[in-house]
């Protein structure tokens, strides 16, 4: 086997340092995003930083490295997973001095009833730290507060008749210091932002309640990314570590228009 060749340690034609890995790994796992295990399918992808002198790198070793922890059939948190994934990695590419691995899925949790989407991405570089980015996306709904108001001053009636729609909020996280809140929490709390959440299974009266608790919490697609940036700037700022920075956007499906509406907005955790 000695004499076999190994074209990925030869020189390239162009010598510059480049990032190079596998994305698109789908595995079948339990695993903690909050603190409860979850039967997962996630996509993996993993990244090493590639030296001018080395032509390729041995996707294989990728490979065995994720297969090494995820193939153990036990349930650790995704942090834990990432953090042993990295250095597996780093193990095996003797010639790299860094990787990034990120695992990402959809979770139900019937504790909440809540759907949502996480990705989480550790990039360590030896004996320089490393940088940790987590995003979720979860879905509520917007109720217009503005055509309630309107309807209202028309009709002469305090009813509730306004337009609702289905909404996003994208959350990103990002930090030098393992972070100590979960993914989990920080979609629960960009849920709490909405004037309600969609559920899976409405029988009539439950639909009743869920159409009255929107119609009682009108929010602009504004106020949903305010509230949310006061909430995570309060809630975040000793759990990310300090010079933590959060993005959030929030986007609304409207209903009696043909277009989407937007609020975006980007602190640094510490700063509220």
């Amino acid at each position: 086997m000695d004499k076999v060749p190994d074209v990925h340690s030869t020189l390239p034609a162009h010598s510059y340092g480049i990032e190079t890995g596998v994305s698109g790994l789908l595995y079948n796992v339990r695993l903690k995003p909050g603190k409860n295990c979850y039967p997962l399918t996630i996509n993996v992808s993993a990244y090493v930083a590639l030296p001018r002198t080395q032509r390729g790198t041995h996707i294989s070793r990728f490979i065995e490295a994720i297969d090494s922890v995820l193939n153990e059939n036990e349930c650790s948190e995704v942090y834990d997973s990432l953090e042993r994934i990295v250095s597996r990695v780093l193990e095996r590419h003797t010639y790299s001095d860094q990787a990034a691995v990120a695992i990402s899925g959809s979770v139900y949790s019937h504790e909440k009833a809540l759907d949502y989407w996480f990705k989480v991405e550790y990039r360590h570089r030896m004996g320089g730290g490393g940088r940790w980015t987590i995003r979720t996306r979860i879905t509520g709904i917007t109720s217009c507060p503005s055509a309630r108001a309107v309807y209202r001053y028309f009709e002469e009636d305090e009813c509730n008749v306004t337009h609702m729609q289905r909404a996003y909020a994208y959350v990103i996280a990002r930090t030098s210091t393992r972070p100590n809140v979960s993914p989990e929490e920080i979609a629960i709390m960009s849920a709490e932002a909405f004037s309600a959440t969609p559920r899976r299974k409405l029988k009539r009266v439950e639909e009743y309640e869920l159409v009255k608790r929107a119609s009682n919490n009108t929010k602009f697609t504004e106020d949903v990314a305010r509230e949310l940036t006061y909430v995570l700037a309060k809630y975040l700022g000793e759990r990310l570590g300090k010079g933590a920075k959060v993005s959030i956007i929030v986007k609304s499906m409207e209903s009696i228009h043909p277009f989407d509406i937007i609020a975006k907005s980007s602190i640094r955790v510490g700063s509220f």
